[in-house]
């Protein structure tokens, strides 16, 4: 099967989370930028990521706007890392966490992970903890999701075990090739006289 990585606007109106760390620059939307380097140094803008000292209380919310709407049957991902292997920089990969789609403008507004109205669960479990290899992408199979939505989620329970900070690379939510296109059409015109 192939796959088509969806992008959504790379700005806090389109990609948003519970927290977000302004000072050292690490924005929300820059874990879906794909100009965006998953091996360079965290510390250069290259991800996003909160600090227990600056408002880190798990869990979170993590939700992505995509503009328009989609059947997302597999996310790719680059789990927390600093540009090695460091233990304290993996391990605050993102670990549990539940996946959401919704097709409600409110339900996006509403970064409170405890709420969970007009939101509909699609995956459930452990994302897999960076390696020490670079690049270091994974696969979520989300192919139990039939259903299209403009509005994604990642409730964030725990990362790998790191009390100063939360992280993650990149997330790039996909299509499949063919699947949920129609296959009928386009019809031809006909004139009566």
């Amino acid at each position: 099967m192939a796959y088509t990585s969806q992008y959504p606007t790379q700005d806090t109106d389109h990609v948003k989370a519970t927290v977000t760390n302004n000072e050292y620059d690490w924005q929300p939307y820059y874990a879906t930028n794909p100009l965006k380097s998953v091996t360079a140094s965290w510390i250069s803008s290259n991800c996003w990521e909160i600090n227990s000292d600056r408002g880190q209380n798990l869990p979170i919310r993590f939700s992505i706007d995509l503009g328009a709407s989609f059947i997302i049957r597999q996310m790719k991902y680059v789990n927390g890392h600093a540009g090695d292997a460091s233990y304290w920089a993996i391990n605050s990969g993102l670990n549990a966490v539940v996946i959401q789609g919704s097709n409600s403008a409110d339900a996006f507004a509403d970064l409170d992970p405890t709420h969970d109205t007009d939101w509909t669960q699609i995956w459930s479990g452990n994302l897999v903890k960076h390696a020490e290899e670079e690049p270091d992408y994974k696969y979520l199979d989300l192919t139990s999701n039939t259903v299209s939505y403009q509005y994604f989620s990642l409730k964030v329970a725990s990362n790998f075990g790191s009390s100063v900070q939360t992280c993650i690379r990149r997330i790039e939510l996909q299509t499949e090739d063919g699947y949920g296109e129609s296959t009928i059409g386009p019809f031809p015109t006909f004139f009566v006289s």
